[in-house]
């Protein structure tokens, strides 16, 4: 016989009875009940998951989680009834043997927790991009190390990369070494359609998660057409606020 609901699944149950419905999507291997998604930077830790998965959400990106913040809510994470992904990195500059050691030892920590990883490259501040010298050793590394803890733990987690592209810049090399050495996909942080449509050519069945310049469903559904699976927002959430993941559900739905 089932268990009975927990008090935290009845109320997460009513606050989701009003979100507009829309065709669940299917990637990595994952269901999503929609394909709008809050990227990581929003919620560093997962502790606000419990309020965030009630917004309407597809999916919930928390991190960027370092060995300096290492810690992913673990009943937070357990209660979600959306994909969780965790974003990973390191607080160390460039790309060097101890910072490819922070995202090896980041992947095994958030293994059992996470529904998605994704290893972040989009960190011009910590001088870490898609191109930076060492991106092929940190990614073949992550790679040898997804693949031992799948076989280890018999549990499917993807793994993608998160890169930025500019309007006029070439895709990064990250993305070739993405599709190269079987990873699952690469999210995507660029406001243009083409370079959407490029990565999605160049990964060759990978997933794309769009992220940059969405606010409303025309949005979407222009970052789907384009190649991707799932797309996120951030910004549009801090000035919008609580109710903008079910304004564009409704737009979606309603065709606006």
């Amino acid at each position: 016989m089932p268990a009975d609901p927990t008090p935290t699944q009845n109320h997460a149950d009513a606050a989701l009875s009003d979100v507009p419905r829309v065709r669940p999507t299917i990637a990595m291997g994952l269901q999503f009940r929609n394909p709008l998604g809050l990227a990581a930077g929003f919620d560093r830790t997962g502790r606000r998951i419990p309020v965030l998965m009630r917004l309407g959400f597809g999916h919930i990106e928390v991190g960027t989680l370092t060995p300096t913040h290492a810690n992913v809510c673990p009943a937070a994470s357990a209660e979600a009834d959306v994909p969780i992904g965790v974003n990973i990195g390191s607080e160390q500059k460039g790309i060097s043997q101890q910072v490819i050691g922070d995202y090896l030892a980041m992947l095994a920590n958030v293994w059992d927790r996470a529904s998605y990883v994704v290893a972040n490259l989009s960190s011009p501040f910590h001088g870490r991009t898609g191109d930076t010298p060492g991106v092929e050793t940190l990614l073949e590394q992550l790679a040898t190390r997804w693949l031992d803890l799948d076989r280890r733990t018999e549990r499917y987690v993807p793994l993608l990369v998160k890169v930025s592209c500019g309007p006029d810049a070439a895709p990064a090399r990250a993305i070739n070494v993405v599709r190269d050495v079987g990873l699952s996909g690469v999210v995507l942080a660029s406001a243009t359609l083409q370079q959407l449509s490029a990565v999605r050519n160049c990964l060759e069945g990978g997933t794309v998660i769009a992220v940059g310049g969405i606010a409303s469903a025309a949005d979407v559904r222009a970052r789907l057409s384009a190649g991707a699976a799932l797309v996120q927002v951030h910004t549009a959430l801090a000035r919008g606020g609580a109710g903008t993941a079910r304004r564009i559900l409704a737009e979606l739905n309603s065709g606006d």
